[in-house]
């Protein structure tokens, strides 16, 4: 399917941290409750990535155990892909596309329905989620990142880093995905 820009993806936000500078660093909010309608969060998590061209996702969990996220990046930077799975939606298997960095201060929520993946495009990058539900293996999907279906857009590198996890992902086509909570 076809690219659109982030604003136009339905129920997906982007909004930008507002840094607080001193002689001895930086304070900023990741989350402050009324930014984003989503009232509560069940986990935090931070992610370390060594390598620029590292590919993680698409991922995304079925029915009932769907997760909203916010992302952010607190050190470096990547840039984050979603992928709208929800059949009843305007932009169903529209994807969009976000930089987020440690400069630009972005900060993405992604609805229940999407699928999500990243690339980083320094080393040494430091992913921060959080998720409206807990994890649940058996309801784990992951999309391959170079499915024909989503022809999503990647920047070019020599080589590119997955995990074992995403070196065997499946196609959209080989996967049942259920989004409807």
């Amino acid at each position: 399917m076809s690219e659109i820009s982030i604003d136009e993806m339905l129920d997906v936000s982007l909004q930008t941290r507002e840094l607080f500078e001193s002689d001895i660093g930086y304070f900023t909010n990741t989350y402050i409750h009324t930014d984003i309608g989503q009232k509560l969060f069940v986990q935090d998590s931070i992610s370390f990535i060594k390598k620029a061209a590292t590919v993680k996702g698409l991922h995304l969990q079925n029915a009932p155990f769907g997760q909203a996220k916010l992302v952010t990046v607190l050190q470096g930077e990547i840039i984050d892909y979603i992928v709208d799975l929800r059949t009843s939606s305007s932009t169903y298997l529209h994807h969009a596309k976000v930089t987020i960095s440690q400069e630009n201060k972005n900060i993405v929520f992604i609805p229940r329905g999407f699928a999500h993946g990243y690339i980083t495009t320094n080393a040494n990058t430091m992913i921060s989620y959080k998720v409206d539900n807990h994890y649940s293996p058996e309801h784990e999907r992951t999309i391959n990142w170079q499915d024909n279906v989503l022809a999503l857009e990647w920047p070019k590198f020599s080589e590119y880093f997955l995990s074992e996890k995403d070196k065997g992902a499946k196609t959209l086509k080989e996967l049942e995905i259920s989004t409807d909570e």
